[in-house]
């Protein structure tokens, strides 16, 4: 998940990890958590964090992202290392 907030780092790595802790004090770390709390949640735990200028676009992308991830490899970040071809294809 925290991938998803990485091409943000460069502007303000400090705010990144913020972003991530508040994904965590609010349980929300999983695919399925992630699913479950909805576009509406993703954005004002981002706003909390201090995504508020990538909010929007990176509430669609986590979404995104964690549905496939559902749908390809059933949730398994294990899986997804698994069947990568090489480090560059995690990235």
């Amino acid at each position: 998940m925290v991938s998803c907030l990485y091409p943000f780092w460069g502007k303000d790595k400090a705010k990144a990890m913020q972003t991530y802790y508040e994904f965590e004090k609010c349980k929300v770390i999983t695919p399925d958590a992630i699913i479950g709390t909805g576009w509406d949640g993703l954005v004002e735990i981002l706003d909390t964090g201090g995504y508020t200028r990538y909010d929007f676009k990176t509430a669609t992308k986590l979404l995104e992202i964690m549905q496939m991830l559902n749908h390809v490899y059933g949730g398994d970040l294990n899986l997804l290392h698994e069947k990568a071809r090489d480090p560059e294809d995690l990235e």
